[in-house]
Formats: C-alpha cells, structure tokens, sequence
C-alpha cells in the first residue's frame, strides 16, 4: 500500500499518539484501512481494537501528539524526505521479520 503525499500527515500523526505503540498501530490499520479513518473513528470504535485502552483511544480522538505532525511534515518535505510504511512494497523484507517493526520509516 504506497501512500500518497495527502495522507503522510495521517500516517505522521498516528505515529506521534503518545503511548501508542507499533502493534497498537498496526491493529488500527488493520482495523479501520488507513490512518485517516482511524482518526475520524469514535472513542468507542477505538477501543474495540485489540490492544487500544482508552487513554490511547482518548488521545488519537482528541489529536493530542507528543510532536507536532505538520512541523514534521515540512521539514520531510524541506529536506526531500518520504515515509515508507510496513505495508509499502519497498518497506525492507527483513525488517518485517523482526518483533515489533517499525510502522514507519523516515
């Protein structure tokens, strides 16, 4: 699944949830398809997801992040940056095979 560069504030934002971790992150998206809709998803919805308390599920509802996504944003974009997700083709092989890969790369 490439991302396009519309949704990279998605996938950023996510990413930032503070306390959310790289297995809550992937259950998410299995669950809801894409960051996006997962942060258009309910308190309630969220914590049907395995894994998601509702602390985390409080957080991504109300976008509180430990860094601003859109400062990160910029500065991929200023310095040609990109992120590649574990769901991208190009997402390292070996990587995957590791507890706990990381959800996304810079």
């Amino acid at each position: 699944m490439r991302i396009h560069v519309a949704d990279t504030y998605y996938w950023l934002a996510l990413s930032m949830v503070s306390g959310l971790g790289n297995a809550g992150y992937r259950s998410l998206i299995e669950s809801f398809g894409d960051p996006e809709a997962v942060f258009e998803a309910r308190v309630s919805d969220l914590m049907k997801v395995d894994g998601i308390r509702e602390n985390i599920a409080k957080k991504i509802a109300d976008r509180e992040f430990a860094a601003d996504p859109e400062t990160e944003l910029k500065n991929l974009q200023k310095h040609g940056g990109r992120i590649i997700t574990y769901w991208d083709p190009s997402y390292p092989l070996l990587l995957r095979e590791i507890p706990s890969p990381p959800i996304i790369l810079y």
